[in-house]
Parts: structure tokens; C-alpha cells; sequence
């Protein structure tokens, strides 16, 4: 073999060698890029369960601020009516009382 012939070899070799280690590259780039792909589809999977999630929480706290003001309510409305038995009570005590007299009165006589 000549000697020119001798380094196009060397320089095809090389040359092979170099698209060999390229294709492999482009290969293990090409795996790499589909498992990030299948991440990338699973974490927004999960993004999206977990914006869901929100969504739910938020809706179960606005429900429960809704019964805390419900129950407020009712704990003021219960605390009028005890307000308002208190001095029908203080008003029939009164009553009696005067009644009592009345009757203490009518004895006497």
C-alpha cells in the first residue's frame, strides 16, 4: 500500500472512529431525552393531581368558614334568646312579687 493510501485509512478510521463515539452519544441522548420525557409527562401528572388537590382544600376551607359563620349565628341567636328568657323570667319574678303583696294585702283586710 502506498503511503497516501496508508494515511486516507488512518484518516477513514479515524473518522469512523469519531462518528462511532458521535452515534452512540446521539443514542444515549436520544434515551436520555425519552426518560425525561416520561418524567417530565409523570411530574405533570402529579402537578396536576396536586393542583386539584388545592382546588379541593380551598373549596373544604371555604365550606368550613362558612359553617364557623353559621354556628356564629346560631351561638348569637341562642345567646338573645337566653338574654330575652333571662328577663321574662326577671319580669314574671317581678310579677309575682307584686302579686304576692297583693294577695298579702287582701288577707290582711
Amino acid at each position: 500500500m502506498s503511503n497516501e493510501r496508508k494515511k486516507w485509512n488512518a484518516s477513514w478510521a479515524k473518522q469512523n472512529d469519531i462518528l462511532f463515539h458521535a452515534r452512540q452519544e446521539l443514542t444515549n441522548a436520544k434515551a436520555a431525552n425519552a426518560t425525561l420525557s416520561q418524567e417530565k409527562a409523570a411530574a405533570e401528572a402529579i402537578s396536576v393531581k396536586a393542583l386539584q388537590a388545592k382546588a379541593d382544600a380551598l373549596k373544604a376551607l371555604g365550606e368550613a368558614k362558612e359553617a364557623g359563620a353559621r354556628a356564629s349565628k346560631a351561638l348569637e341567636e341562642a345567646a338573645e334568646k337566653e338574654s330575652r328568657a333571662s328577663k321574662a323570667l326577671e319580669e314574671a319574678n317581678a310579677e309575682r312579687i307584686r302579686l304576692d303583696k297583693v294577695v298579702a294585702s287582701l288577707q290582711v283586710c
